[in-house]
């Protein structure tokens, strides 16, 4: 009897033992196949954030070129400033002035001019990537000074079509500097589809790492509203203006100004 008692005893023990082993090989299992599942599913998600990001930054292209639309309908002329303009930096009814006598102010500075058309209290955080957003008053900074948008107004909008060559052979520009810095209208745009005017030029929602975002398109915005992801590397190739001869841009510095293409 005692043996038989200590024999069972002895196969309770190894049956126990073999459960623990058992278990312990389960949650190796379960570990191993977590890990397969989250080295899937991690670049999916993150595939999917960037797609979510590029999508935001496309619908808010769109809203940018429906206000400059919206501007010109109501002023007759694309966003303008004369050298030495005054813009009011803040919401309307608050906020400094500043003037600037640098031709393409308005590159970066054109909510200043928004105010009528799209106030910055209900606007300006569409007008910054989602990684750039700043809370109630997304036009400041963290360190308080003012946080300009993440798209830019392309300079072809900011001077007269005769501030850059249409082509290679066209003779440069000899006249007067100051008969160039005027405003443009709608009817002075050739191609709607194929100029652009706004530019997504910031892209925060891409890694800071330089080397990750060559190559990466962003989102373009053209005169008819339409928005599309471009390569640099496939638009016109930029020409110097006759301004101020800055590094040519692409969709800055197009052939033409308004009345060229750049797709």
């Amino acid at each position: 009897m005692k043996r038989a008692i200590k024999e069972t005893g002895d196969g309770a023990r190894r049956a126990d033992r073999d459960r623990k082993a058992f278990s312990l090989i389960e949650l190796l299992v379960v570990i191993a196949i977590i890990g397969v599942l989250l080295a899937i599913a991690l670049p999916a998600l993150s595939y999917a954030r960037r797609q979510a990001a590029v999508a935001q930054s496309m619908s808010n292209v769109r809203g940018v070129a429906v206000i400059f639309d919206s501007y010109q309908s109501s002023e007759g002329v694309y966003p303008f400033l004369p050298a030495g303009g005054w813009l009011r930096v803040g919401p309307s009814g608050s906020g400094g002035l500043v003037s600037s006598t640098n031709p393409w102010s308005l590159r970066l500075m054109w909510p200043a001019l928004m105010h009528d058309v799209a106030p910055w209290e209900s606007h300006y955080a569409s007008w910054l990537n989602r990684r750039a957003d700043r809370g109630e008053r997304p036009w400041i900074d963290p360190e308080g000074r003012t946080l300009w948008p993440s798209y830019f107004y392309t300079r072809s909008f900011q001077a007269r079509p005769e501030a850059w060559q249409a082509s290679a052979s066209a003779p440069p520009w000899q006249g007067e500097e100051a008969d160039l810095l005027k405003p443009v209208g709608l009817s002075d745009v050739r191609f709607p589809s194929s100029k652009a005017i706004v530019v997504d030029r910031r892209r925060e929602y891409l890694p800071r790492d330089l080397d990750a975002r060559r190559g990466k398109p962003r989102a373009v915005g053209s005169v008819d509203g339409a928005v599309s992801m471009r390569h640099n590397r496939d638009a016109t190739a930029p020409v110097s203006n006759a301004v101020d001869g800055a590094d040519p841009l692409v969709y800055d510095d197009t052939p033409g100004g308004v009345r060229g293409r750049d797709y």
